[in-house]
């Protein structure tokens, strides 16, 4: 297993030295298993209470280290129960601080065929998790894996779930802002247009795809610029947003002159 960054050392530390185990999981799971992904975020499983997990956090936040992990508590449920409520099986892969793979969904064999799977059957997936249609944008912005053809079939059926979320303004901004820390985030963005989510949640952006095809006269693809410039920006959840966001304004202030050039005033 690769070496853990000083905070996830230091947490690690904390936990086995008051006899507490703990659990990789996510893209850190995946990149011990020499996945080429993205880590944006460790996460953590572990046995200790959900109280004792806040006060580890605090220790090390007063200790100076950055507190960019998740740690989540069993709170008594068994390993394999935690995993399962991840909905996908690439995304529950867990690794046991002793190196041992707990692969109860075979999600090491998705890794390798390079797909997204859920752990419950697709056509019911979405339906009971509709966060789950955010959450694989979000795996595919850290892995660049693809989603099966049930999964994708399914997601486009039922996409109109992701209404139905309870506080859902916090959870999409919460998936959201993983994929824009991510590193494929052309490939999840495409994902949300091609099964409608784009539209649902975030208009604006959605009314730039095939936005240059409304026109006679000829000016380039926004769509597919805005993909590209947002994945080339450094990685800086705002400096993302602005470049999600930079040209939705075009969509309102397109003008074409007499001699059919294309423009945009005031579009920032």
């Amino acid at each position: 297993m690769s070496a853990h960054p000083e905070n996830i050392s230091a947490l690690i530390a904390l936990l086995t030295g008051q006899g507490f185990q703990y659990w990789t999981v996510g893209t850190a799971a995946l990149k011990s298993l020499g996945a080429n992904v993205h880590v944006h975020q460790h996460e953590l499983l572990t046995d200790a209470t959900a109280e004792a997990c806040l006060d580890f956090c605090k220790i090390l936040g007063d200790l100076g280290h950055d507190i960019d992990f998740q740690l989540d508590s069993l709170n008594g449920r068994s390993v394999k129960d935690a995993l399962f409520q991840r909905g996908l099986t690439v995304n529950a892969i867990a690794i046991a601080q002793d190196g041992a793979v707990i692969d109860p969904f075979e999600g090491v064999a998705h890794l390798e065929a390079a797909q997204v799977r859920t752990i419950q059957a697709p056509d019911t997936a979405f339906r009971k998790e509709p966060i789950l249609l955010l959450k694989v944008a979000k795996l595919i912005s850290d892995t660049n894996l693809t989603p099966s053809s049930e999964v994708r079939r399914f997601a486009l059926r039922d996409s109109g779930n992701i209404l139905d979320i309870e506080d859902r303004g916090r959870q999409w901004g919460i998936q959201i802002n993983g994929l824009l820390e991510g590193k494929y985030i052309s490939a999840a963005l495409q994902w949300l247009h091609d099964i409608r989510v784009l539209g649902f949640i975030m208009p604006e952006i959605a009314a730039m795809v095939d936005f240059e095809k409304s026109c006679k006269a000829h000016h380039k693809d926004i769509w597919d610029h805005t993909k590209q410039v947002t994945q080339k920006t450094a990685q800086n959840l705002t400096v993302r947003w602005a470049a999600l966001c930079h040209d939705i304004g075009k969509v309102w202030t397109r003008t074409v002159s007499r001699n059919g050039k294309v423009h945009f005033f005031r579009h920032e």
